[in-house]
């Protein structure tokens, strides 16, 4: 676990809040460079139920077309139940925008 992802899964346990810098520097989502991503991996693996929700409200917020699958991918992998909902939702929803990205 890299120390910055330590520090905020730390700072959540003794204040039960997540760090404001990690909101900031994780509105662009990208699966390998996420602190938020990589939060939900430690809540997962450590089973921080509270924690690994509020990172799953968190990347719900940030869902388009680019990120849905590796967002889905994320939920399936870490047991992130409303984050997949919300990908499977959101990918009904806009797949024609979806064909078009691919194509």
């Amino acid at each position: 676990m890299e120390p910055k992802v330590f520090k905020a899964m730390l700072h959540f346990i003794y204040r039960d809040a997540l760090m404001k810098d990690e909101l900031a520097t994780s509105s662009s989502f990208s699966e390998s460079d996420s602190l938020i991503a990589k939060l939900l991996a430690a809540a997962d693996k450590y089973n921080l139920v509270r924690l690994r929700r509020m990172c799953e409200s968190h990347l719900c917020k940030d869902i388009t077309v680019n990120s849905v699958g590796r967002s889905l991918a994320l939920a399936d992998r870490y047991h992130a139940t409303e984050l997949k909902v919300v990908c499977l939702r959101y990918a009904a929803e806009n797949l024609a925008g979806m064909l078009q990205y691919m194509y």
